[in-house]
């Protein structure tokens, strides 16, 4: 069976590992880098099959955890594809007060929530998956080998899901791709910026953070402190005097419109 498989470009930027190791494992397959809306990976067979793949190193899991973002990731693949998956590439594992340990340190986690967390994303139909000494290319072989196997093993995608979760909304996407901010600040600042319950605009948002740190701390919104504040407006290019301000123009109709 021909396939062709498609790795996001920042992923490909940030880890180029990702396409040598793919391109080892799948000779003669295509492998392109890519903008992708939803996951780190995508393959897509010459039956149309479409399996979404997000890869999470230990660290960037319990950080996506933290702010929300794999929920979002997980919705995303969901929304689009029938098979759907995230790939924890390393070791997480538990010392015996059930803290999370990474690298044979101990993290802040406790191992019940980061479990919680895991479980929610399968129930809602997103399968994760955790890989220590097999390869990358390996992992993605096996991902690929279930997925495509006949219909005679009665293996199908269904849409049946125990959990949903929020769907996704353009402005939070575009916000939690600043440096420091993720999703759980997006969403606040989102809301902060609106008015009668409803989150506000992209543009306002955006202005609103680059002068946040000349707001009274107590009326900042959740997780927006100056480390936050710092990252975005850097994220943004600005100098210390500079910030964005939004105006509304007024467009003249011409004669005749």
């Amino acid at each position: 069976m021909s396939m062709t498989i498609i790795v996001d470009s920042n992923e490909a930027m940030q880890t180029p590992t990702v396409v040598t190791d793919l391109q080892k494992e799948f000779v003669g397959i295509p492998v392109i880098v890519s903008k992708l809306n939803y996951g780190d990976m995508l393959i897509i067979t010459d039956e149309g099959k479409t399996i979404a793949i997000e890869r999470k190193a230990p660290g960037d899991l319990l950080g996506s955890i933290g702010d929300g973002r794999v929920f979002a990731q997980a919705e995303r693949m969901l929304t689009n594809t029938p098979y759907s998956f995230i790939l924890i590439h390393g070791a997480i594992n538990y010392n015996f007060d059930d803290y999370v340990m990474i690298h044979n340190k101990v993290t802040q986690w406790r191992g019940k929530a980061v479990r919680a967390a895991l479980m929610a994303v399968q129930l809602s139909g997103c399968v994760v998956i955790q890989t220590e000494h097999v390869g990358l290319g390996n992992s993605v072989r096996e991902i690929f080998e279930l997925c495509i196997k006949p219909s005679a093993h009665e293996q199908k995608a269904s849409k049946v899901r125990s959990v949903t979760f929020p769907p996704c909304d353009g402005r939070v996407d575009i916000l939690s791709q600043f440096d420091g901010v993720g999703h759980k600040r997006a969403t606040a600042i989102l809301e902060f910026v609106g008015k009668d319950g409803e989150m506000g605009t992209l543009a306002d948002a955006i202005s609103w953070g680059t002068i946040m740190d000349m707001i009274v701390t107590d009326s900042h919104p959740d997780g927006w402190g100056k480390g936050t504040v710092d990252k975005f407006r850097k994220s943004l290019g600005l100098k210390s005097n500079e910030f964005v301000n939004v105006v509304e123009e007024e467009i003249d109709e011409m004669p005749g419109d």
